[in-house]
C-alpha cells in the first residue's frame, strides 16, 4: 500500500488524524511506513490520511490487542476472509503454546520454592539432633 494521492474523501494532517483516532503521528509514520496505511504526501512534506484509513486503524489496533505483531497484520488484511481466519487460527495456536510452556515453567519454579523451605527444615532438625547428641554426650562424659 504506496504512498498514493487521494481525492475522494476528506483528508487532514497527521496531527490531527492522530489526535481524532486517539493515536500518535509516530503510530501513523509507522504503520505507514510498514506499508499498512495509504497516505498522500504534499509538496508542503505534509502527510495527509484520508478518512478512510480510520477503519483500517482501528482494526490494526485491534489486532495489536490480539497479539499480531505489524509484520504479521499484512497477511490477515491482504487475503481473503479464509486466509484471515488461518492466520488467527495460527496465531491462536502460537499463544496456546507459549502458555502451556509459561505454566510449566511456573510449576516448576513453584516446585523448587516448595523444596528450598522443607530443604532449610531438614537442615535445621540435623542441626539440632547433632546439638543435642553432642550435649548429650558431653554430660555422660562429665559423669
Amino acid at each position: 500500500m504506496a504512498t498514493k494521492k487521494k481525492t475522494d474523501c476528506r483528508q487532514y494532517r497527521i496531527g490531527d488524524f492522530a489526535r481524532y483516532l486517539g493515536v500518535t503521528a509516530e503510530f501513523l509514520k509507522h504503520y505507514q511506513e510498514s506499508g499498512l496505511l495509504d497516505v498522500t504526501q504534499r509538496a508542503s512534506g505534509y502527510r495527509y490520511y484520508g478518512f478512510d484509513q480510520s477503519a483500517r486503524i482501528l482494526q490494526y489496533m485491534r489486532l495489536r490487542n490480539y497479539g499480531i505483531s505489524v509484520k504479521e497484520m499484512g497477511p490477515f488484511l491482504e487475503g481473503g476472509l479464509d486466509e484471515a481466519v488461518g492466520c488467527l487460527d495460527a496465531k491462536v495456536d502460537e499463544m496456546r503454546a507459549q502458555i502451556e510452556r509459561m505454566q510449566a515453567e511456573a510449576a516448576e519454579k513453584k516446585a523448587e520454592t516448595a523444596e528450598e523451605p522443607a530443604e532449610e527444615a531438614v537442615q535445621e532438625t540435623s542441626a539440632e539432633t547433632e546439638n543435642a547428641e553432642g550435649t548429650g554426650s558431653e554430660e555422660q562424659a562429665a559423669e
